[in-house]
């Protein structure tokens, strides 16, 4: 499994803070990013990535037999942060820093 996000010169997730200009959850104490999800075609089995299941995936049609998720990333404010992605044959901890984006 990987993430797809954007990140900036230092690696760091850069997210649209709480009641920032662009707020994705307009109204609320959390700011996001766009993150998608892909498995590769060598793993076909089920994934848990907290709540997002294998049933809720999508194929683009690019490479044959990838799986992608379209998701969010909800953060409060800048820190370190983890995603625990487990599989029938894996589990890894992601770790990444986010910062809220400039206004």
């Amino acid at each position: 499994m990987y993430p797809v996000l954007t990140v900036d010169a230092s690696g760091s997730m850069r997210f649209d803070p709480p009641h920032g200009h662009q707020a994705v959850f307009d109204g609320s104490d959390w700011g996001a990013q766009k993150v998608l999800w892909a498995a590769a075609p060598r793993y076909a089995g089920p994934v848990l990535i907290r709540q997002l299941l294998a049933a809720g995936a999508t194929s683009s049609g690019e490479p044959a037999g990838w799986r992608e998720w379209p998701s969010y990333t909800r953060l409060r404010a800048g820190g370190c942060y983890a995603y625990q992605v487990d599989g029938t044959t894996f589990s890894t901890v992601i770790v990444f820093r986010a910062t809220p984006a400039p206004q």
